[in-house]
């Protein structure tokens, strides 16, 4: 993804069906810094970098968000992450209830 103008970008994504991932509409940036994602849902919602959007995601490999929990993570603007790294195939989110909800919000900034 290119650079991105705005700071602080939140959007939210539905897992219509448990076990059927979804992309969110928008990506890590090239200067995404830190990534929070928030669960209030009453099941767990997981997420990873491996573009799985469609199929089911396996919670092992994943990220998880516990019900009412958030996790923040520091992938680092492009320019420090690992070459060919997992985070360039796009990431996709998974839960345990239909219609679950995961809240993602992005800061990017300036890369030096």
């Amino acid at each position: 993804m290119p650079l991105s103008r705005i700071t602080i970008d939140s959007q939210s994504v539905t897992v219509a069906a448990a076990g059927t991932a979804i992309a969110p509409a928008r990506q890590l940036s090239e200067n995404t810094h830190t990534l929070i994602a928030y669960n209030a849902d009453a099941g767990e919602v997981w997420f990873n970098w491996t573009g799985g959007a469609g199929g089911a995601l396996t919670k092992s490999e994943s990220v998880i968000v516990p019900a009412g929990g958030s996790v923040t993570l520091a992938p680092g603007p492009r320019t420090e992450r690992s070459g060919g790294s997992d985070l360039e195939s796009g990431l996709s989110v998974d839960a345990s209830n239909n219609g679950a909800v995961l809240y993602l919000t992005f800061l990017s900034g300036p890369t030096v």
